[in-house]
């Protein structure tokens, strides 16, 4: 599938130059969303034509590799909020790095790095930037998922006929579609999966995003251990549970 290009004469378009930039990324910005990167790019100050501007999106982009196979971390954040000075770590360094970092605005993204290349660029992010934006993003997300997860505990609660006679054919509570919202479509976009040449399937994630789903799922198979364990009467036919799909 060739990549997604506009013509110059199409650049003067900020919804379709926003939405070629989205399609060029696709999740390799994630966790941080995309949109938020795209808005940054196309805001840089100065006449910038559209193959500068995809240029930049190309340099972010890069930069945001990078620091993925640095594996740079956020180590020390501010003691208020996610805003102000930040230290970052790596295992491919002895300590912390030596920059001066501060995070001012997530969305639009406004930061300062004291690194050479963050002083000679005009993208206004580095890669030293961009961890703790990823980090605000994924807190944002596992915070969703949290409040997902404990809506999922009240229907467990709600399905159990022993603690609350509450019919095992009630349907499910309309919080059930929290589940496949965008905050846990973010932790399973987050999930890596491979197959090795055995056919073996390898999955990979960051921790955080892990253990998020890993609470999910817990819920539902309580969930569904409920509605499957509701005794019947009679010898009647076992009602069956819904689920929405």
């Amino acid at each position: 599938m060739s990549e997604p290009s506009l013509a110059a004469s199409e650049a003067t378009s900020d919804s379709e130059a926003f939405e070629t930039l989205k399609q060029i990324a696709g999740r390799r910005t994630l966790p941080i969303p995309v949109e938020m990167l795209v808005r940054h790019t196309l805001a840089l100050p100065g006449p910038w034509d559209w193959p500068v501007r995809r240029a930049a999106f190309d340099a972010l982009l890069r930069r945001l590799a990078s620091a993925r196979i640095q594996e740079l971390a956020v180590i020390e954040s501010p003691p208020r909020g996610p805003f102000n000075r930040y230290t970052l770590g790596s295992p491919q360094a002895a300590g912390l790095l030596p920059y001066d970092l501060r995070l001012l605005s997530l969305d639009p993204t406004e930061a300062r790095c004291n690194c050479p290349d963050f002083l000679c660029n005009s993208l206004g992010l580095c890669k030293h930037v961009l961890p703790k934006p990823a980090d605000v993003a994924t807190d944002a997300v596992m915070a969703e998922a949290e409040a997902a997860g404990m809506e999922v505990e009240q229907m467990v609660e709600a399905a159990n006929p022993q603690d609350t006679g509450i019919s095992v054919e009630t349907p499910l509570a309309p919080a059930a579609v929290a589940l496949s919202s965008a905050p846990v479509a973010q932790l399973f976009n987050a999930l890596r999966i491979e197959r090795g040449a055995d056919g073996s399937l390898r999955i990979e994630a960051p921790p955080q995003a892990a253990s998020a789903l890993a609470s999910l799922f817990e819920g539902m198979a309580r969930l569904l251990s409920a509605v499957g364990a509701a005794p019947t009467s009679g010898g009647a036919e076992q009602p069956r549970s819904s689920m929405p799909s």
